[in-house]
């Protein structure tokens, strides 16, 4: 779904600094992902915003706050937010703060370090942690291209490669699964029962780069933004 927006460019197009950082690690990549996210008129606030309308006293928690720019705008009270940093009301990393956590959430973003390892930890912490019923939603699934995706960062945006966490998540049972088409692909997860099991590829996926993920995310469910609203909505 999402090849049809695949453009080629030549090597010059791109940063020379960066294109000898990624050909020193067979990073590099010529074909990019050519979808503008501010020509699509939703971003993740609209759809988290939309998720905790659903919920009496919606408990929402955030993972990697940073400047408070989506978290300023949840129209929560009751409203729980991560950052090591600065941003939000708990100043410690993730994985402390659900070492001890002892609170469940309706709804959950997660937007913090952009690795495929920290974000997994995310995900499977925040899931634990979440209502049965509530919603999970993961910020940039879709890097567009080598840069976006390359560790450590080579600017900005920076997507890193938590998008091999969507690969995953596409195979766990116990959850319904989806990425949204906008504002650099967010995940939409709905828990459906208790016990999610999260299916492990870690093995497979820590290997690959970001012409592995033009190859294989046929396998996820990518959405446009208004069908995101109609499934939320339900």
């Amino acid at each position: 779904m999402l090849k049809k927006f695949y453009k080629t460019f030549k090597k010059e197009a791109f940063p020379e600094v960066c294109v000898l950082q990624a050909e020193s690690e067979n990073k590099f990549c010529d074909t990019v992902i050519s979808i503008d996210w501010y020509k699509i008129l939703f971003n993740r606030i609209s759809f988290i915003s939309l998720a905790t309308q659903k919920f009496n006293d919606c408990k929402y928690l955030e993972i990697g706050t940073d400047l408070n720019l989506c978290f300023n705008c949840i129209p929560v009270i009751d409203k729980t937010g991560v950052d090591p940093k600065r941003g939000g009301t708990v100043r410690k990393k993730s994985d402390d703060f659900f070492k001890n956590n002892k609170k469940i959430f309706d709804v959950i973003f997660v937007d913090g370090l952009h690795t495929f390892e920290q974000c997994r930890k995310d995900v499977v912490n925040s899931i634990n942690f979440l209502n049965v019923g509530g919603y999970l939603f993961i910020h940039d699934l879709i890097p567009r291209n080598f840069m976006e995706e390359y560790v450590p960062p080579m600017g900005t945006p920076w997507s890193g490669d938590v998008w091999k966490v969507a690969q995953e998540l596409s195979k766990s049972d116990g959850i319904n699964f989806h990425v949204i088409k906008a504002d650099h692909g967010i995940g939409l997860v709905k828990k459906v029962r208790e016990n999610v099991n999260y299916y492990d590829d870690h093995k497979r996926l820590i290997k690959l780069k970001f012409k592995d993920f033009l190859e294989i995310n046929s396998e996820i469910n990518y959405i446009e933004a208004e069908e995101a609203i109609k499934i939320i909505k339900k």
